[in-house]
């Protein structure tokens, strides 16, 4: 299963360290692929350097892309991540 999700940054800070650290802790529990795209760069969603390397400030528009048997959970539990702003 492939499900892609468009999540929009809204904490004051972007996407900082701290944040970036525990959404990469966060992908590490599911078993799917989970991509993010923002504009025309890509990058898997484990790593921390790759996430970091986004630059994704408030008001950035996010696209996740999940593929695999726990898509919908791992989809789920994201975007709940950033509406609660990382859990801040």
């Amino acid at each position: 299963m492939q499900i892609a999700e468009k999540i929009l940054v809204g904490n004051p800070a972007g996407l900082h360290l701290r944040g970036a650290v525990k959404l990469v802790l966060l992908v590490d529990r599911y078993k799917s692929n989970i991509i993010i795209l923002k504009g025309f760069r890509q990058v898997n969603a484990r790593s921390i350097i790759g996430v970091m390397g986004l630059c994704a400030s408030i008001g950035t528009e996010l696209e996740f892309v999940f593929e695999g048997e726990d898509a919908e959970e791992a989809r789920d539990e994201i975007r709940a991540f950033f509406e609660q702003d990382f859990g801040e």
